[in-house]
């Protein structure tokens, strides 16, 4: 499935959101900073994903062929070891909906952690309550010693 010119300009706009930099800096020439990477390297991914092929995707970014398998290869280990890289990418696959199957797992992932941090606030809770028992019996002991 190729993508309109409306929406490879809507992922190129939005992966530039997600990684706080503008279009503009994503296609210039220039290496650029990390941001402009990370973002070339989702937009190329998520075009690889949707059947364009290296020379397509490096005239759509003004990138040489090589450098396009370059991001592609980058954007795989990223995924796998940068957390905020992965959640971005996330959130821009969601944004998109090219995929409903990854679209539901978005979604469990998303609901995992909500009950994941319920559960630590539970806990951090908990120790709250145990440290105003503590404390709360600290300063009676501290009354009787002093009397």
């Amino acid at each position: 499935m190729k993508l309109s010119q409306e929406q490879f300009e809507q992922l190129l706009s939005k992966s530039s959101e997600l990684n706080n930099t503008t279009v503009e800096k994503v296609l210039s020439k220039g290496r650029g900073k990390r941001a402009c990477v990370e973002t070339r390297q989702m937009v190329s991914k998520m075009l690889k994903d949707v059947g364009y092929g290296w020379t397509e995707i490096a005239r759509m970014l003004n990138r040489t062929h090589g450098s396009i398998i370059n991001n592609y290869d980058n954007h795989e280990v990223d995924y796998a070891t940068l957390n905020y890289y992965e959640q971005s990418f996330d959130r821009l696959r969601k944004y998109m909906a090219l995929d409903s199957d990854e679209d539901e797992c978005f979604d469990e992932k998303l609901i995992s952690e909500n009950e994941r941090l319920r559960n630590e606030v539970a806990k951090l809770r908990e120790q709250i309550f145990d440290i105003k028992l503590n404390s709360i019996n600290l300063t009676k002991s501290l009354k009787t010693l002093c009397n």
